[in-house]
């Protein structure tokens, strides 16, 4: 194989129509080479010279039209020599050309069809087993290279390894949308670390730094090296809340998402015996404040997933006709290549919603709103054929009785959880949640070394009967505000003291009773209810 590499970046430095002129070059002495290299015997295989041209970074060389016309050209004769014996003297008919870009979108569409660059192959960030392999061999190579090693030579490094297996692989499953090239930048900066550490204690290196690397130095070398795949605004890494951080679980809905979300994975076996189908996509609907965004990120936190969330700033950012599809478009790529992710929609609603109800359908709606839920229905049909690429399609919505009945069917969000506002023992638990900071408690009956403040009390009904979590939550940090202010009152500036700042009883109940709940008005939840009895009837007259 004869191979030739372009770099898109290095020929747009030339002058006009020099671009062309040295494509051209290169193309024609590679046809040259492999015509002059050509056994007589061409078809035999073993005997033909192939040509490779490897175009890098070439959205930047495609960027000009003139350039990727004149690639079109080249591209032509190339797919029309290949069945002319008399054009493949000169080798045009055994040259093969293979372009890399990070920015498929920015190619011409001229040139992404058959005969000339006509097959697209992704390349993905590694999933998690294969990040554990690269890894190992990392590590096993002293952090150069990722090339595997001799087996025999690999498990007598693996003894000396002060990384434990177990270790490994929690790492590995951490480093989501880490490519290979992040990785090796992983083990160096870890290897880096570790070398400065025993420079620093006067003590040198009697072994390879890679035998004294521990996980330590992995996971601090983790928040320096970030992963390429989430360089995106709206796509992170595993977020840090834990279903733990969220207090109470009113209606059993935490339970619910949890369930749908872990047992997929966890109980993978169980699944497959019963040949039972995970969920393609939960929606959440509830009341404003209810935890309902806090609850998806509680469920990709704790599940140790990518987390990618979309709002309709994100989706409608620009005014251009067909923006707000690609990014759409674009979300669901994002999710697949980073599996497993959650692929959140938060106020899913003012997205894909209409002026009807989930029921009856929609209303007549602007031409830009049905692309944009056409587009979202093939994505998540997209989803739906392919369910073990690890993606799951998460909705928040306040406002269920305006979304589209397609949504709503089985293979789409088939799961539908209503999200109430918490009830007196989730109220508590919220207090004690928000309240731990201020005192010291083994649980909210049980309150001691710390000020008086009687959760048991400021959860009853007539303190904050109907207030959301988001309502208590606020009204905790006024309380903070209030005592703060008490204290500097108090005992004046320069005698203020932490130890003076202290949130009791009176601060938190003044701020719950100056709240006036949202939800005091019957006639909102009524509507919840109202949805979710008419989801389940029509769920019930479709089986």
């Amino acid at each position: 194989v004869s191979f030739e590499s372009i770099r898109g970046s290095e020929l747009l430095g030339l002058g006009y129509g020099d671009t062309e002129a040295e494509l051209r070059k290169i193309f024609s002495e590679l046809a040259l080479k492999c015509g002059n290299m050509k056994s007589p015997n061409a078809c035999s295989p073993q005997k033909v010279t192939v040509g490779l041209v490897f175009m890098d970074e070439c959205e930047g060389l495609l960027e000009s039209q003139t350039v990727a016309a004149q690639l079109g050209v080249l591209l032509d004769r190339l797919s029309s020599t290949s069945m002319h014996a008399l054009d493949n003297a000169e080798g045009w008919g055994f040259m093969v050309v293979v372009a890399a870009t990070n920015r498929l979108d920015s190619i011409p569409a001229f040139l992404r069809r058959p005969g000339r660059l006509d097959r697209e192959v992704p390349v993905d960030p590694p999933k998690s087993e294969a990040r554990l392999q690269i890894l190992k061999n990392l590590l096993y190579s002293g952090g150069n290279n990722a090339e595997e090693k001799d087996p025999g030579s690999r498990s007598e490094s693996a003894n000396t390894l002060a990384i434990s297996e177990s270790d490994l692989e929690s790492l590995a499953d951490d480093c989501v949308g880490y490519v290979a090239a992040d990785l090796s930048a992983l083990v160096r900066r870890a290897v880096f670390l570790c070398g400065v550490e025993y420079f620093e204690k006067n003590e040198q290196l009697t072994t390879i730094v890679t035998e004294r690397l521990t996980i330590d130095f992995m996971r601090q070398a983790m928040c320096e090296v970030g992963a390429s795949a989430l360089r995106d605004a709206v796509l992170s890494a595993p977020p840090t809340t834990r279903w733990e951080d969220i207090g109470g679980d009113a209606g059993g809905a935490k339970t619910a998402l949890r369930r749908a979300v872990e047992w997929p994975r966890t109980k993978k076996e169980d699944f497959a015996r019963l040949g039972l189908i995970p969920p393609r996509g939960i929606l959440l609907h509830g009341p404003p404040g209810c935890a309902k965004t806090t609850l998806a990120r509680a469920a990709a936190g704790s599940s140790g997933v990518a987390f990618f969330s979309l709002s309709p700033a994100d989706v409608f950012s620009s005014s251009y006709v067909g923006e707000a599809e690609a990014v759409i478009r674009r979300a669901f790529s994002l999710a697949r290549a980073t599996s497993p992710c959650l692929l959140f929609f938060d106020e899913i609603d003012a997205i894909l919603g209409g002026g009807g109800n989930g029921v009856q359908g929609r209303d007549a709606s602007s031409a830009a709103e049905n692309r944009v839920l056409s587009t979202f229905l093939n994505e998540m049909d997209g989803v739906d054929t392919s369910s073990a690429d690890g993606v799951l399609v998460l909705g928040a919505t306040n406002r269920p009785s305006t979304l589209d009945a397609a949504l709503l069917r089985p293979g789409r969000f088939d799961r539908v959880i209503y999200v109430p506002p918490p009830d007196e023992s989730a109220r508590r638990s919220i207090l004690a949640l928000n309240c731990g900071r201020w005192m010291k408690a083994s649980s909210p009956e049980n309150i001691t070394d710390g000020p008086e403040i009687d959760i048991m009390a400021l959860s009853e009904d007539r303190i904050s009967g109907f207030m959301t979590g988001a309502e208590i939550e606020g009204a905790c940090q006024d309380a903070a505000v209030h005592a703060m202010r008490d204290a500097l009152r108090t005992h004046g500036g320069d005698a203020y003291s932490q130890r003076f700042c202290r949130v009791h009883h009176h601060h938190i109940e003044n701020a719950l009773k100056k709240i006036i709940p949202l939800l005091s008005n019957d006639e909102i939840l009524s509507e919840y209810a109202r949805f979710e009895n008419d989801h389940k009837g029509n769920k019930a007259a479709t089986r």
